[in-house]
C-alpha cells in the first residue's frame, strides 16, 4: 500500500480489501494527486509454532499504524 503497486497489493489483500485500496490509489493517479505515507509504529505477535508432517509453521500477527497524507501537483495537502 505503501509503495501503491496495485501487483503486489493485490497478492497480499483479499479481494475486497485489494478493491477499496485499488480504488482510491487509481483516483489519486487519475486526479494528480500524490499519496505520501509513513509508518508511525508496528506492533509483531508470534502467535503460535508448531511441527506439522510438512514441516515447520509459524503463525506471526502484526498491526500498523500508519499516517497517509495526500497532495496535489502543487505539494499542498489536499
Amino acid at each position: 500500500m505503501i509503495s501503491q503497486e496495485l501487483d503486489i497489493l493485490k497478492d497480499w489483500c483479499y479481494e475486497a480489501v485489494y478493491s477499496q485500496l485499488a480504488k482510491l490509489i487509481q483516483q489519486a493517479k487519475g486526479l494528480a494527486l500524490q499519496l505520501h505515507s509513513h509508518i508511525v509504529d508496528t506492533d509483531i505477535d508470534m502467535a503460535m509454532g508448531m511441527i506439522m508432517e510438512q514441516g515447520s509453521v509459524l503463525i506471526i500477527t502484526f498491526q500498523a499504524q500508519m499516517v497517509m497524507v495526500i497532495k496535489n501537483s502543487k505539494g499542498k495537502v489536499v
